[in-house]
């Protein structure tokens, strides 16, 4: 069981934690499903916010504002893991960068499937 993810929220984690990059992990999990929504914003009172609300209060009264993204089919993840990232479907591949894109932080790794050694890593941030 997933949901989906939640923009706004990961947006607000990126301000207050200043974290220069994330990990995407269960890119494999999404393979297959007949559709793939991510929250991009709530509406709140008829407007809308790209960030949390500054109360519980208002947070509750909050919907979710979603946005459809292509969908891709299931893929070998040990192949993946070894070829790298352009082995990834391309709509996998746009679902990552509208993530980097949407909380202007860069993906750093994906997983790719359930073993540790199935993760793609795009940028080693202790390399820098």
């Amino acid at each position: 069981r997933i949901g989906w993810l939640d923009l706004p929220m990961l947006r607000h984690a990126a301000r207050v934690s200043g974290f220069t990059g994330v990990a995407v992990n269960h890119v494999d999990v999404l393979a297959g499903l007949d559709e793939l929504k991510v929250c991009t914003a709530y509406e709140l009172d008829g407007d809308e916010l790209d960030t949390v609300p500054t109360t519980t209060d208002r947070w509750e009264r909050c919907e979710p504002v979603y946005e459809t993204l292509d969908t891709w089919d299931a893929f070998d993840s040990a192949a993946v893991a070894e070829e790298g990232y352009d082995a990834l479907p391309e709509a996998a591949r746009e679902y990552l960068a509208f993530v980097a894109d949407e909380i202007e932080t860069p993906v750093y790794a994906v997983g790719v499937g359930p073993d540790r050694e199935e993760t793609v890593e795009l940028t080693n941030p202790f390399d820098e």
